[in-house]
């Protein structure tokens, strides 16, 4: 017969208690913890940012947060972030700290407004040092805390409000540069543009002067402007607004993953209807989607909505000029790159095609939307892509009405199962 063996819980207890030396700080409680710097034996947090421990605690902090400071991108961005993260902790010291009783030194540090501590910082050459010395030792604390946070990005960076992306061919203003207006309307234009971030109108060849002939464009080219459009209008989406903003390389890399079909590929386009373009384009994003482990979720939903929005963004591109705009920037963009000494010759060849790929594009692209009240075109590949949008979310309607009714039906009949159970 097995035997059970009964411990005194509480015997071992109090030798362990015992074989603990007392907290070299308060002397009053067994120590919990050792300073990793100064082996300094303590048995709270309390007590670890004693002032007779402070040397040590501060150099710890300060040291720790200029490491990560300078491990970050030093771009405006990042900087912009630091300092909402500053005026957060400003804040929520505050509120934490009303009717607590503080040390004279802190209650004055409190008083000290976040903004004109830094008053005198430019945050964009600011030294880590110089920025970690503004803060008060709460918001020291805190903004450690955060850093750690950030670890987890996806509740972290939302939680500052960021303001969201809001592209510019969804910016209601008129963009449309009228041919025969004097000087300072066109200066009006060029001023609108720069403010909404749209890209000015390229100037390029008419298309009869480029291909030296009055022949009008392939009908092919209809679908790999409008795949071209879109493909500008996800890179903005994907850079916040700003092509050249951090690594341009790995901008490229994307635009050559989304493009795998019309830029950068040198067979016919595999595209016989406004459909297959948004189709391709889909299932490329939704490819470098995978590569991403944070995005790399399964969402039944994901599709259908970059359907609706690559359609909304090629809507939105076929006013105006606004496509022309749309191609420009990213010729510019792809002209930048021609001269990043680092990439090799075959990577330059690559976007040397693509740079004349895009410029055929926009002269194509001017040909056909000036002659659409004769050829009627851009107007019907228009309602094509209304009619797609609609289709595709009365398709999303129709399915939620379903899984609805199917959740519906299955808790009822878990339900009556219950019951019955209960019954016999």
């Amino acid at each position: 017969m097995p035997i059970l063996n009964i411990l005194n819980d509480k015997d071992d207890e109090t030798t362990i208690t015992e074989s603990r030396p007392p907290c070299q700080i308060c002397q009053k409680q067994f120590s919990q913890y050792v300073c990793p710097r100064c082996n300094l034996k303590y048995c709270s947090l309390g007590c670890y940012k004693d002032l007779g421990h402070a040397d040590c605690t501060e150099s710890f902090y300060r040291d720790s947060v200029t490491a990560e400071i300078q491990s970050r991108n030093d771009t405006e961005q990042s900087k912009q972030k630091m300092l909402q993260l500053l005026q957060r902790f400003e804040e929520e010291n505050k509120n934490s700290l009303d009717g607590e009783d503080e040390d004279d030194e802190d209650e004055d540090e409190d008083k000290d407004d976040l903004a004109q501590r830094l008053g005198d910082l430019n945050i964009e050459t600011a030294d880590a040092g110089q920025l970690w010395n503004k803060l008060s030792s709460q918001e020291r604390d805190d903004f450690e805390m955060m850093l750690k946070q950030l670890e987890n990005e996806d509740t972290a960076w939302s939680s500052l409000e960021l303001r969201p992306y809001e592209p510019w061919w969804e910016i209601n203003q008129s963009l449309v540069q009228e041919i025969g207006q004097d000087n300072v309307a066109q200066e009006n234009t060029s001023t609108k543009s720069k403010q909404s971030g749209a890209p000015e109108v390229p100037k390029v060849p008419s298309y009869s002067r480029l291909i030296g002939s009055d022949k009008a464009p392939n009908p092919a080219v209809m679908w790999t402007m409008l795949h071209t459009g879109m493909t500008y209008c996800y890179l903005m989406r994907h850079c916040m607004g700003d092509l050249n903003d951090g690594n341009v390389l790995d901008t490229l890399d994307t635009l050559e993953h989304l493009s795998r079909s019309v830029l950068f590929s040198t067979d016919p386009p595999p595209f016989s209807r406004e459909m297959d373009v948004v189709v391709d384009l889909v299932e490329q994003i939704l490819s470098l989607d995978s590569r991403d482990s944070k995005k790399n979720k399964k969402d039944p939903k994901r599709r259908s909505q970059l359907m609706v929005l690559c359609l909304s963004d090629g809507l939105r591109l076929l006013e105006a000029n606004h496509m022309v705009r749309a191609l420009g920037g990213l010729w510019q963009f792809l002209k930048d790159l021609s001269s990043i000494k680092s990439m090799d010759k075959i990577q330059k060849r690559r976007v040397a095609l693509a740079v004349r790929k895009v410029y055929f594009h926009i002269a194509a692209t001017d040909y056909i939307i000036t002659r659409d009240s004769q050829s009627g075109r851009i107007t019907l590949l228009k309602q094509a892509l209304l009619t797609a949008q609609e289709k595709i979310r009365s398709d999303d309607r129709a399915f939620e009405r379903e899984y609805s009714a199917a959740i519906a039906a299955r808790q009822h009949s878990t339900a009556t199962k219950q019951v019955k159970i209960i019954e016999l």
